[in-house]
């Protein structure tokens, strides 16, 4: 069975936020103390490494929860 694109990008946060890689639900940087502004910077880096893209700066902005680095994934036609 496939990885769904949420489980993906939740296994890249986990070890950069300390979140579990499995664990249910939403994950939102104003709820998760780990996630400053330099692990910001790393997961955007991650992201596009893992996912081959490249995320503008209002996109990077956007990045604030797990569903929203979905959403412009999907946007970018990642799978």
């Amino acid at each position: 069975m496939a990885e769904t694109l949420e489980a993906r990008v939740r296994a890249l946060m986990a070890p950069l936020l300390g979140i579990d890689p499995a664990g249910p639900g939403e994950v939102l940087r104003d709820d998760t103390a780990q996630w400053d502004s330099l692990r910001h910077i790393e997961l955007i880096f991650l992201i596009e490494e893992e996912f081959g893209v490249t995320l503008t700066e209002a996109q990077m902005a956007e990045l604030d929860s797990l569903s929203a680095a979905v959403r412009l994934l999907e946007a970018h036609g990642a799978a």
